[in-house]
């Protein structure tokens, strides 16, 4: 099953950590096939924390979705997550599990909000511009050009 999971960090060495979680993936989850370029993003919420580092990883996996939630949770922690908001080392975030639609206590996908952030939308439209939202019905290009977040996100020179 192809997925498409956001990695971000705003804490640093912000770049090490999404380079980290990429070669995590590939060891747990299963192998990228796909790596958009890494952006620099205004937090979404609470201006007070450091910006963050987004890209998009795509990879192939045989693992269950709730398997995959918990082996990107295990990442987290092994670089230090603590919170599940404020400044974080890593932030994993299951975006799209194939064409899924899934409603859990755990879990929901596609991810709820991802239609609504510039910082997830730049990243997936790089990556998988052509890819459907199984619920919206649209394109991440689509959804991208009526995105009202107006939060920045600038393209950078790092490399994953």
């Amino acid at each position: 099953m192809r997925i498409i999971v956001l990695a971000g960090s705003n804490v640093e060495p912000r770049l090490h950590y999404l380079q980290q979680a990429v070669k995590g993936i590939e060891e747990t989850i299963g192998a990228v096939e796909g790596l958009s370029s890494v952006y620099e993003t205004e937090p979404w919420g609470d201006a007070c924390q450091p910006w963050f580092l987004n890209a998009a990883v795509k990879a192939v996996t045989s693992l269950s979705p709730h398997q995959v939630l918990r082996q990107l949770h295990q990442l987290e922690q092994s670089a230090g997550r603590q919170e599940r908001s404020g400044p974080r080392p890593l932030d994993l975030d299951l975006i799209f599990y194939e064409q899924l639609i899934l409603s859990t206590p755990e879990l929901t996908l596609p991810h709820p909000r991802l239609h609504l952030r510039r910082f997830t939308l730049v990243p997936l439209a790089e990556l998988v511009p052509k890819w459907t939202h199984p619920v919206l019905r649209q394109t991440i290009e689509e959804l991208l050009s009526q995105c009202t977040d107006r939060l920045a996100v600038k393209h950078t020179d790092y490399k994953l």
